[in-house]
């Protein structure tokens, strides 16, 4: 009993709170960033659409002031996708009915545990301290997850989950892909403001994406749950 109740809050209850708190923390760390952008470091405040969701990480402000408490609520933010490491590791047991299923979740967990790991990396190396290890965790990050993705949406397919699961992983798979199609095409943000806004904007475009998705999953992930249990 104690195993299975471990189970239910790695795989659902802490996979359905993480994007919340991800989401508190970045806006908490929004609130209180002093200021400036890659192209103006004199701007006031945090502007949604130019700066990057990492600036919240830098160890001080582009004109050298301090910034403890954004710092730290970014960390704490980026910290929690350790749990989700814990939590994928342990995700594929709830697919042990099906073979081809627990095979593909498995799989997927791989990349889902070590993508997360890269995202902890992210929290822990500052751009304007470590820029170029930020700039590898930061884009890898999302390149090793989109396999995860893709194993996962097999393993929702094989279980016959509802298919509103299975059109959400797929959202999730072609936005990613997107994304990281996006990152290798695109002008680099530094060469000009406009492409630095498309970037800004494309980030927080796949981090929505991301959290409404692990969001969902933990639904999809407790019907698993309850069917295993009987």
């Amino acid at each position: 009993m104690t195993l299975m109740k471990n189970t239910y809050f790695w795989c659902v209850s802490a996979v359905r709170l993480f994007p919340i708190f991800f989401v508190v923390c970045l806006g908490l760390s929004m609130m209180f960033y002093p200021g400036g952008t890659l192209h103006d470091h004199y701007s006031q405040g945090y502007i949604f659409t130019q700066n990057f969701i990492s600036e919240l990480g830098l160890y001080k402000t582009r004109l050298g002031g301090e910034k403890y408490i954004s710092l730290h609520l970014f960390i704490l933010a980026m910290s929690g996708y350790g749990l989700m490491a814990v939590a994928f590791s342990l995700v594929p047991q709830l697919f042990k009915a099906n073979a081809r299923a627990h095979t593909m979740a498995r799989l997927g967990s791989i990349f889902f545990v070590i993508g997360s790991l890269f995202f902890v990396g992210v929290a822990f190396t500052p751009a304007d301290l470590y820029f170029d290890e930020h700039v590898f965790f930061a884009i890898n990050g999302f390149r090793i997850i989109l396999p995860g993705a893709f194993f996962y949406l097999l393993a929702f397919k094989y279980m016959n989950l509802p298919r509103k699961y299975f059109l959400i992983g797929l959202a999730y798979l072609l936005g990613t892909l997107a994304y990281v199609i996006f990152q290798i095409l695109a002008a680099d943000p530094r060469s000009t403001a406009d492409a630095m806004v498309a970037q800004v904007v494309a980030q927080k475009l796949i981090a929505l994406l991301s959290v409404a998705t692990i969001f969902s999953f933990s639904f999809a992930f407790e019907k698993l749950y309850k069917e295993l249990i009987g």
